[in-house]
């Protein structure tokens, strides 16, 4: 399978004319990412093309074309920036994004699998900023875990993350509520960091975001997910008939307003769930 993905993808070959690939920079749900070079401007880019063989799934191509229209919508500092988006000469989709400079949270957390509380914390507060945005113009991530947030090498001032990966992101105000660019009863996310909503395939909204959101803040202060199973089909039982432990109970140390702000966002009732980005990370404030 990997052969057939990138057997069509070399460095040095020249996408739609202008994007000189140089290095594979990594793979997601929906394709490759590489770094290249613009022919003309020698802007180094990150070029993300479409896996080969979902290229006969309308519905994956449709996510593809719609992860370059969502993320240029929402045009916020803690979301990667979209620059352009086109087809490879073999009519494979492709975007190009800006180049980034840093390592996921994901690998952060394989080297070492907690995280100072302060980085946590500083962490949980740029990505609300960013859903915040998303949200306001009516999409939702579906998949937000550790390998979809980028932490920068040099923030300059600005956001230290970048979320990535607006692939299987959901349109509300253009699918609605059902989200018709997905089969009824298919089930989007990882794991780890589903909201039991997501686990029941059940209809979701921002609120699944933050749930995600609080299951990779729990896992980057507590140094695992909230629920640790052997299986999937055991994570997506306990997903839908428990409650996560709180945080406090498996990180003692864990600051107050950091317990309150995870413990919230994991709240498996919609209804007393945080509502908003804005009101979690007022919590995670400590106002």
């Amino acid at each position: 399978m990997i052969g057939e993905t990138f057997a069509k993808r070399r460095v040095g070959e020249v996408i739609d004319g202008r994007y000189e690939l140089k290095r594979l920079l990594g793979t997601g749900m929906t394709g490759a990412v590489y770094e290249a070079h613009h022919k003309y401007t020698h802007q180094r880019v990150a070029v993300k093309v479409m896996h080969q063989q979902l290229l006969s799934d309308d519905n994956a191509v449709a996510r593809f074309l719609r992860e370059a229209k969502s993320v240029a919508k929402i045009g916020h500092p803690a979301i990667v920036e979209v620059l352009d988006a086109g087809e490879t000469q073999d009519r494979m989709p492709y975007v190009c994004l800006e180049l980034l400079h840093g390592r996921t949270m994901g690998r952060l957390l394989t080297e070492s699998p907690r995280m100072p509380f302060d980085d946590v914390i500083a962490i949980g507060l740029d990505v609300l900023g960013g859903l915040a945005a998303a949200h306001s113009v009516g999409i939702v991530h579906r998949d937000m875990k550790p390998d979809n947030i980028f932490v920068l090498e040099d923030a300059s001032g600005g956001s230290r993350v970048k979320i990535l990966d607006f692939g299987v992101a959901k349109n509300l105000q253009s699918t609605g509520a059902s989200g018709v660019l997905t089969k009824p009863g298919a089930t989007i996310g990882t794991p780890s960091y589903m909201s039991p909503e997501q686990a029941r395939a059940a209809t979701i909204d921002e609120r699944t975001d933050l749930w995600s959101t609080g299951a990779l803040l729990f896992h980057a202060a507590a140094g695992r997910p909230p629920f640790a199973e052997a299986s999937i089909p055991a994570l997506l039982l306990k997903l839908v008939t428990s409650r996560p432990p709180s945080l406090a109970e498996v990180c003692p140390e864990a600051p107050a307003a950091l317990v309150r702000a995870v413990d919230g966002a994991l709240d498996p009732d919609l209804e007393t769930r945080f509502q908003t980005a804005d009101d979690m990370a007022a919590a995670l404030r400590g106002r």
